[in-house]
């Protein structure tokens, strides 16, 4: 599955790259990004592009609120299930289904943490593309709006599909990955008129070269702050299965 992303990118840059402006709000602060490590499982504002608004980069909540969720107990309760949607599944679940293939958006991402499981251990391995550039992660969002406010709040999730390649020899245990997008894919996956394209494009594939290596194990910590460079730098666990996993499967 896909829990956990980072993104260090100048806002110029990314504005260049996907040929879209930038939203400010105050979730965006800067003039530039610096999620090193972030856990779906606190919500964050992630960087996406929505179907409805092509030409902009908005900051949205991690976890989606599907939008016939009746109270605000019930939308905080339902986010931890939604970070992810199975691409398989994304046409016949409740929670997914009001928003596949019309309410698409492209997940911005310098790269994704799995896990490689030994021994009853996880390792995690931080993923990314091998040119540098910026990774387009398929995704889905919906608007909800709080009942008691009358505010709407816009919320997304990563879509997964069977994993391949590098990924699936890293996530050997759940056999998953995000949808990675080519870029010429991207128009594609935002024009809400060609759905039965949208849905030819949910399948396993690795459009580009990734390169991968081990990080410290503190990016599952819940008690200290993991959005810092060093949970991006590269740690040796004096584990040959570990270390030496990415040059064996080479």
């Amino acid at each position: 599955m896909c829990f956990n992303m980072s993104i260090i990118r100048e806002i110029e840059e990314l504005q260049s790259e996907f040929r879209a402006e930038f939203r400010k709000t105050p979730a965006l602060d800067s003039s530039s990004l610096q999620l090193y490590h972030k856990s779906g499982f606190s919500h964050p504002h992630w960087p996406v592009i929505c179907a409805d608004d092509p030409g902009r980069i908005t900051m949205v909540r991690w976890g989606l609120i599907p939008h016939w969720i009746r109270d605000r107990d019930a939308a905080l309760a339902i986010r931890n299930k939604t970070l992810n949607a199975r691409g398989e599944t994304l046409h016949r679940l409740p929670s997914f289904r009001a928003s596949f293939p019309h309410s698409t958006c492209l997940v911005l991402a310098d790269g994704f943490f799995e896990p490689f499981h030994y021994r009853g251990t996880s390792y995690p391995f931080y993923i990314h593309a091998q040119s540098g550039t910026p990774l387009t992660l398929g995704g889905i969002y919906s608007d909800w709006r709080d009942p008691v406010t009358g505010t709407t709040y816009r919320s997304f999730s990563v879509i997964t599909v069977p994993a391949v390649g590098i990924i699936d020899t890293i996530h050997h245990a759940k056999h998953r990955m995000p949808l990675i997008l080519a870029p010429e894919s991207r128009s594609a996956w935002l024009a809400r008129e060609e759905s039965g394209k949208r849905r030819e494009l949910v399948r396993p594939l690795i459009p580009e070269p990734l390169a991968a290596y081990p990080v410290a194990r503190a990016i599952y910590s819940r008690s200290q702050d993991t959005n810092t460079p060093q949970m991006l730098e590269p740690v040796r666990y004096g584990i040959p299965a570990v270390d030496n996993l990415i040059a064996d499967s080479a």
